[in-house]
């Protein structure tokens, strides 16, 4: 377990400790890594006394990476441009159901003009950019029922991001 490997002292708080990380992780490997990075430097200030260590303070410094780690999605070119309108694209994307690159290309389409940069780059140009910097994928679909392929949002808690941190 890393919390050993690190010499923090395995005491009855190790269960809520991984209980916590693992929570901060929403089940993606990234996030999980962000975690246990916060983790690691408030055990390194508390020399490994597990005890001592502020989950609030984790908490928080956990989820103010993985909103950098958002943004620094959202600053590509031309991503950049408006980052209301990419998280109304990303709700609109998830909401599609398309396996379709052309429906992509609408949906970005009617956004860009919606938004006024329709003159300014075009829906090729944009939506290579959001399968570029891995902000849409082709995904299987999330129900049983849906054996196809469609597009979908890369990283599933980047759509709380969007409801959280931009007007959508």
């Amino acid at each position: 377990m890393m919390l050993r490997a690190l010499r923090a002292d395995p005491s009855p708080h190790e269960d809520n400790v991984v209980s916590a990380v693992t929570a901060l992780s929403m089940g993606w490997p990234s996030h999980l890594f962000i975690a246990q990075k916060e983790l690691t430097r408030e055990l390194c200030a508390l020399d490994g006394d597990l005890s001592q260590v502020n989950m609030d303070h984790v908490r928080k410094a956990s989820d103010d990476a993985r909103i950098a780690y958002y943004e620094d999605r959202a600053a590509e070119p031309p991503l950049n441009l408006d980052q209301d309108m990419l998280c109304r694209f990303l709700y609109d994307v998830e909401d599609a159901s398309t396996n379709a690159l052309g429906k992509v290309w609408k949906v970005v389409q009617r956004h860009l003009e919606d938004a006024g940069y329709a003159e300014d780059v075009t829906r090729k140009e944009y939506a290579a950019a959001l399968i570029r910097k891995s902000v849409i994928h082709v995904g299987v679909g999330g129900s049983p029922d849906d054996q196809g392929r469609r597009y979908r949002v890369s990283v599933p808690s980047m759509l709380t991001w969007a409801k959280d941190h931009v007007r959508v």
